[in-house]
């Protein structure tokens, strides 16, 4: 596919539903030739596509043709996999939300880090269902001190799975 063509609900053969909000193609993987036709298929992202759950989001599967059009796809919700969401807001000043979904109950642990990769604080250490949970963030340290500026991670935890995202705190 050359660097000027798209793939779209209106060019490129693209058929799914999607709403102007879902936001396709945040991002895009190469898979390899999945089907065996000798053309490479993408994963695309569709970052707040809400078809699993409240702008959950989605992978589309494309599967291309030797015109880099798409012959099929498929959408992939994420809403019953493991996921740490997107964090909003980011960059904040005063509280954050951090989304997360579960595959399966168990033991979750959510904590946010310095770049040193020094704990700060601990939001979540629990047991929780499967599904989708929330935690605010305050900026504050496991001593309710606030924290500075500067760029954090947040780390979900679970079993053997593990996701981690930049946050930025400006003050």
């Amino acid at each position: 596919m050359a660097a000027h063509e798209r793939i779209s609900g209106t060019e490129g053969g693209f058929t799914g539903m999607l709403d102007d909000e879902d936001d396709f193609g945040s991002s895009v993987a190469v898979l390899g030739d999945l089907d065996g036709d000798g053309v490479t298929e993408l994963a695309v992202g569709a970052s707040l596509d809400d078809d699993g759950g409240s702008h959950r989001g989605a992978a589309w599967i494309l599967f291309l043709d030797g015109e880099a059009t798409t012959n099929s796809g498929g959408e992939v919700p994420v809403s019953s996999a493991f996921t740490l969401d997107s964090t909003y807001p980011n960059p904040f000043t005063e509280a954050m939300t951090v989304g997360y979904s579960l595959a399966e109950s168990g033991h979750v642990g959510v904590a946010v880090y310095d770049m040193m990769g020094r704990r700060i604080a601990v939001l979540v250490d629990l047991e929780l269902p499967a599904g989708s949970h929330t935690v605010q963030w305050h900026a504050l340290n496991d001593h309710s001190v606030p924290i500075a500026s500067g760029v954090y991670l947040v780390r979900l935890q679970s079993g053997d799975h593990m996701a981690s995202q930049k946050i930025h705190l400006l003050q």
